[in-house]
């Protein structure tokens, strides 16, 4: 209605050039994390609904060098927020086998979490710092017929890690129910 306002939160810079030209809405670049604080800055303490889009978008995929996809070969990035200072070329380069495995069993679903991280331990002398190198270094472990969802799934549990999604989920949901 022309009484409603809509504040959506996007820590991606690049969200800014598609925001909607309408006073109703507000974009607020920051993390939904920060919930709570930030709708305080528009006097906004109470809300009738919330809707968090979790994941990614066509955008950051399409961005060859944001490093979110497997077609293209570019740095091993991964963040949302081109800000924040660890990418996914920290994490394959300089975590511990057991911080792997456990990212990649539970972001990533894997069942040979255990070998993944086994290989990228074993390629971090070399280092892997670009989307390629850590497929290539993965490709023996891909299942045959099944090597994008592989990555995909690979990819999904470095994004999860490098943005703290988790984290990030838990303490905007751990905010919403004062606001409702």
């Amino acid at each position: 209605s022309e009484e409603g306002s809509l504040f959506a939160f996007d820590q991606d810079a690049d969200a800014v050039k598609n925001a909607l030209d309408d006073d109703r809405f507000t974009l607020i670049e920051d993390n939904f994390c920060n919930l709570v604080n930030c709708l305080k800055l528009y006097r906004i303490t109470q809300v009738d609904g919330i809707l968090a889009d979790l994941g990614i978008s066509s955008h950051q995929i399409d961005c060859a060098e944001r490093g979110f996809s497997t077609r293209y070969d570019a740095d091993l990035d991964l963040r949302m927020n081109r800000k924040q200072v660890l990418t996914a070329a920290d994490v394959v380069n300089t975590y511990t086998y057991e911080q792997l495995k456990k990212i990649f069993a539970t972001y990533g679903e894997l069942s040979n979490a255990h070998q993944i991280a086994k290989k990228i331990e074993s390629s971090q002398i070399e280092g892997i710092n670009t989307t390629t190198q850590l497929k290539e270094v993965l490709q023996s472990l891909a299942p045959r017929g099944k090597e994008n969802k592989f990555f995909a799934q690979v990819f999904q549990a470095l994004r999860i890690e490098v943005n703290g999604e988790i984290d990030v989920l838990q303490k905007m949901l751990e905010q919403t129910a004062p606001l409702l």
